[in-house]
Formats: structure tokens, C-alpha cells, sequence
């Protein structure tokens, strides 16, 4: 081989390296973003169960306080009502990418 096929070929070799560098790259922020995403949906999941798990017991405190057998109770669910109420208007700031504390 002749000094300007060596010297084509270092070339070629080096631009090789650079691409393979390139596309490890690329594969190490593909497997960063999978990595995101997998841990986005796990948490939008959790979002949904307390929300879901909210709504439920303010529909069920709800309904206590309709039937509490006397003012104690009725204070006692209405206090339980409010603060799940106050976690259900997190919930809905947080749905609509409010980021105004309330």
C-alpha cells in the first residue's frame, strides 16, 4: 500500500470512529429517553390511582356526613371532606399544568 492509500485509509479509519462515537451516542440518549418515558408513564399511573383513590372517599365521606348520627361526626367527616377536597384541587391544578400554589 502506498503513502496515499495509507493516508486515505487513516481517514477513512478515523471518520469510521467518529461515526461508531456518534451512534453510541445516540443509542446511550435513545436508552436515556426509553428510560424517561418508562418512568413517566409509572408515575401517571400513581397520579391516576390517587386521583382515583380520592374521588372515591370524598364521594364516600359524602355520603357519612349525610347520615352522620350526630354533630360530632358530621364535623368529623366534614373535616375529612375538606382535606381530600383540598387534594382533589391539587390534583385538578396539576392536570392543567398549573403551577400556581394555591
Amino acid at each position: 500500500m502506498n503513502a496515499e492509500a495509507k493516508f486515505v485509509s487513516s481517514v477513512m479509519d478515523a471518520r469510521l470512529k467518529k461515526a461508531k462515537r456518534e451512534r453510541d451516542s445516540l443509542r446511550k440518549q435513545r436508552d436515556e429517553l426509553i428510560n424517561d418515558m418508562v418512568e413517566t408513564k409509572r408515575k401517571a399511573k400513581a397520579f391516576d390511582e390517587i386521583k382515583e383513590y380520592t374521588l372515591d372517599k370524598i364521594e364516600m365521606l359524602t355520603t357519612r356526613q349525610e347520615f352522620a348520627q350526630d354533630s360530632n361526626d358530621f364535623e368529623y367527616f366534614g373535616n375529612l371532606l375538606t382535606a381530600f377536597k383540598a387534594v382533589k384541587y391539587k390534583i385538578s391544578d396539576l392536570e392543567r399544568g398549573s403551577d400556581v400554589e394555591g
